[in-house]
């Protein structure tokens, strides 16, 4: 399964080396990732550029923000299955076969979630968090957001094209 990798990136110059290594560690090596520089006036986009490998795309993007740079990231690259990756996170080195893994093995599901563990700010050094378990969690969901962010979270494009299709009718 390959997966396509959306990284928004503004103003992370410190951060966005890692994260790209982060995807090159990957043992899961069906992948291509688009980062898009969000109008950074730093050196992200330059450092971004370094890495000379043909999954990696870097494209320039006015600044309108992460979601306007992750939906015009989705339409540059290709993948049966999305990773919104933010510029400043980093993938364990299995990171991307265990997600595939469970996507595969779940025909039905339409996402593969992960855990994931806070290495900086206030929560460093934190223990990993489990992924939440069961089969629906649309209840849960709708009155808790279970997800610290998107790095951990692989999604079947056909299910982010169906929602796009049904939010233009």
């Amino acid at each position: 399964m390959r997966v396509a990798i959306v990284t928004p990136a503004h103003a992370v110059a410190p951060y966005i080396g890692d994260t790209i290594r982060s995807v090159l560690a990957q043992t899961h090596p069906a992948w291509r990732m688009v980062v898009v520089d969000d109008g950074s006036t730093d050196t992200t986009a330059h450092i971004a550029g370094r890495f000379d490998d043909p999954r990696i795309r870097v494209v320039a993007w006015r600044n309108q923000g992460a979601s306007a740079a992750r939906n015009h990231g989705l339409t540059l690259v290709e993948g049966e299955a999305v990773l919104f990756l933010d510029a400043d996170d980093q993938l364990a080195p299995d990171a991307l076969a265990r997600l595939t893994e469970s996507l595969a093995a779940n025909p039905w599901a339409c996402a593969a979630v992960g855990a994931y563990r806070c290495v900086g700010g206030d929560h460093a050094g934190a223990s990993p968090v489990a992924p939440p378990t069961g089969t629906d969690l649309l209840s849960t969901l709708v009155t808790r957001n279970l997800f610290i962010n998107g790095g951990h979270i692989l999604l079947r494009r056909s299910v982010i094209s169906a929602s796009a299709h049904s939010a233009t009718i």
